[in-house]
């Protein structure tokens, strides 16, 4: 509670498009006022203008994350209008496609700034908010990918595995600090229909697509609310990310190969060729809706059952090797005395 205010104050990176966007509309439906970032100035006018429509308050900023004086700016920006804010959700993120050692150095580091760098200024500003109030609630963008790997998009899983590592290691200071009511977590959402993948950088010589299944971005919007209302530590956000969490953790090698096989035909188009871009790194798009226009349907069905078959042949390999083990070294376990 703020200035003898009873409504809410929620902060928003990178919500002028997608989950941002969405998530930004679904706070201000439940009479959040917010403060909202993205470095797509029009648009996001145009983000707030429409949360205005549901009688809230709601402030923008021209923010872009990988410079941590846009990030103060923005928790200053909520200080100044609101006298604080309650919620914090770093959402902002890019990615690239293509074999690592094809894609520009300079593109794998735009990614880990905007996407890793980017959440622990956002995640400093804020903690150091909610350790004054002793309340609060940080929320973290990841992705099924902070829980396993994938190709073509090393440098993005290898800021989301940072995300969940940062978010995990920021929770644990919570609590040995007695912040008991600073709550700090991580949404890891499967592939969603946005238009991130329009915006991301690409350098396979293939066009980019989402790999079904795809979700709503309002299935994350609703599970970010989820957050505030009951706090988890960690939530997959579609069906499909704790089948492959489990697989990789039950049969990695088996799994991997696997996923590769996945990636190769799911995120890159096999016939339609497409031209090297640096996508959004760099710049804003005049794409800012909250849909990409990816469907899921058949092919939505076709990869759950690969992938629940994936993990039923990772359980039986993992039952093969652990009796092989135990068969190997028989003679050697100790008996009882």
């Amino acid at each position: 509670m703020f200035n003898g205010q009873q409504r809410r104050v929620a902060v928003i990176t990178g919500a002028s498009s997608g989950i941002g966007r969405c998530t930004a509309l679904e706070f201000a439906r439940r009479g959040y006022s917010l403060v909202l970032g993205a470095r797509n100035e029009r648009a996001l006018k145009a983000v707030a203008s429409d949360c205005r429509k549901f009688g809230v308050d709601a402030s923008t900023v021209d923010c872009d994350v990988t410079r941590n004086s846009d990030v103060k700016r923005l928790a200053d920006r909520a200080i100044r209008d609101f006298g604080g804010f309650d919620v914090w959700f770093n959402n902002a993120g890019v990615s690239v496609f293509g074999y690592f050692d094809e894609v520009p150095i300079e593109e794998h580091e735009r990614v880990v700034e905007t996407n890793l760098l980017g959440t622990m200024y956002g995640s400093h500003v804020c903690m150091k908010h909610f350790a004054d109030r002793k309340a609060g609630y940080l929320i973290n963008m990841g992705s099924v990918l902070s829980a396993v790997p994938q190709p073509y998009q090393t440098s993005y899983v290898a800021t989301k595995h940072g995300i969940r590592g940062l978010t995990a290691g920021i929770r644990q200071e919570a609590h040995l600090r007695g912040l008991d009511n600073v709550h700090v977590c991580i949404v890891m959402p499967a592939s969603i229909d946005t238009p991130f993948f329009q915006h991301a950088a690409n350098h396979s010589g293939r066009a980019v697509r989402a790999m079904p299944p795809v979700y709503r971005p309002e299935d994350v919007a609703k599970t970010v609310i989820g957050l505030v209302d009951s706090p988890k530590r960690e939530v997959f956000v579609g069906t499909v990310g704790p089948v492959m969490s489990a697989q990789h953790k039950f049969a990695p090698g088996v799994f991997e190969k696997q996923m590769a096989a996945m990636a190769n035909i799911g995120h890159l188009s096999p016939k339609k060729p497409a031209r090297h871009t640096s996508g959004t790194l760099f710049q804003t798009s005049k794409l800012a809706a909250i849909h990409g226009g990816w469907k899921s349907d058949r092919t939505s069905q076709i990869a759950k059952a690969a992938l629940a078959a994936g993990l039923g042949a990772a359980a039986i390999y993992g039952v093969r090797r652990r009796r092989r083990y135990a068969q190997q070294h028989a003679g050697s376990l100790p008996t009882a005395a």
